[in-house]
């Protein structure tokens, strides 16, 4: 599949998840499976060839790729499981995430590079650490949190606590220190009190997130957070704007670094004559159309200004990486 503007391809490698966290439906509407690694090289080859300059592993759970669950959903949803923590056993003679990070790393040639989707902290290893600093993955990591409270978390039936969080991405911010963190928190869990979700601004604002995608609970029919005495919609509503508005200001802060840095900007697309595209820690630039620089092509910039979480750049040379 080509990306945006023959620029960026997505490469859907895993789908389904059997955590069975308690707000979440996916178990119960998605098949749980792995795309063959064969399948997964060819597109990647094949997309090489199209020019695509970024390949982005994406999928529901892809930390569980090459992954099979223990048992069925119906006994992973029992506290018994849960706390075991062992949920997934490695299927015999499939490659996991890590090899086949490792296998397109070793394919994608000089110039294009590799981004993560998302992935959660329980599925990190020591390896993903050391491909992290690779120089064609993208120094990015996008890592749910949901919640900075562990009495929440342990009513999520997330498969961390806040220390451990906080542990994989201390390590994540030392393999790579100029690259970004971002998350997603789910805010308004039925159980959610004042405090709690003070804990999450708290521990947001300890995290220094460069992005964070902050959205409202909402209850789902069927899983076990759908069956609890829900909170009044104004709340949850008034602490989601609360929890945006406080994470914009700290990515902004943390933004504010890469000012006068070069990066390696993926141009997308052009819109409403403007050039969009994204560093390789996700920086969002924009910048105006000008000769030699165009939609596909990585192009070397100097990030020259910060505002409302998007950078303003302008050309180091006319070098650009071409298709």
């Amino acid at each position: 599949m080509i990306g945006l503007g023959r620029s960026r391809a997505f490469i859907k490698v895993q789908d389904g998840c059997h955590n069975m966290c308690t707000f979440c439906i996916i178990p119960f509407v998605r098949p749980y499976a792995s795309l063959p690694f064969g399948e997964i090289m060819q597109q990647v080859n094949d997309n090489i060839a199209g020019g695509v300059k970024e390949v982005v592993l994406t999928g529901v759970n892809i930390g569980h790729y090459g992954l099979t669950p223990v048992d069925t959903i119906e006994n992973i949803a029992s506290d018994r499981h849960w706390k075991m923590g062992k949920l997934y056993r490695r299927t015999p003679g499939h490659p996991d995430l890590s090899d086949l990070i490792d296998a397109i790393l070793d394919r994608l040639p000089e110039g294009t590079r590799l981004r993560i989707s998302s992935i959660e902290p329980e599925d990190i290893d020591d390896r993903f650490y050391s491909q992290l600093r690779h120089p064609r993955m993208a120094p990015h990591v996008h890592m749910p949190l949901q919640s900075g409270s562990d009495g929440v978390l342990t009513e999520m039936r997330r498969l961390y606590d806040v220390a451990g969080y906080r542990e994989v991405a201390t390590r994540i911010r030392q393999a790579i220190p100029q690259g970004a963190l971002t998350t997603d928190i789910l805010v308004g869990f039925p159980t959610e009190t004042e405090e709690q979700f003070a804990e999450t601004l708290d521990f947001c604002t300890e995290m220094q997130f460069e992005r964070i995608h902050g959205f409202p609970y909402s209850p789902r029919p069927g899983t076990r957070a759908g069956r609890l005495k829900q909170l009044p919609g104004n709340v949850v509503k008034d602490r989601n704007r609360r929890l945006i508005a406080h994470c914009a200001l700290l990515g902004e802060q943390q933004w504010q670094r890469y000012v006068g840095s070069v990066s390696q900007v993926l141009i997308e697309e052009e819109r409403h004559g403007v050039l969009i595209g994204h560093g390789e820690a996700y920086q969002l630039v924009q910048l105006p159309p000008q000769a030699g620089i165009e939609p596909g092509n990585i192009v070397e910039l100097r990030l020259s200004a910060l505002r409302d979480g998007v950078f303003s750049a302008e050309p180091v040379n006319a070098r650009v990486q071409s298709s």
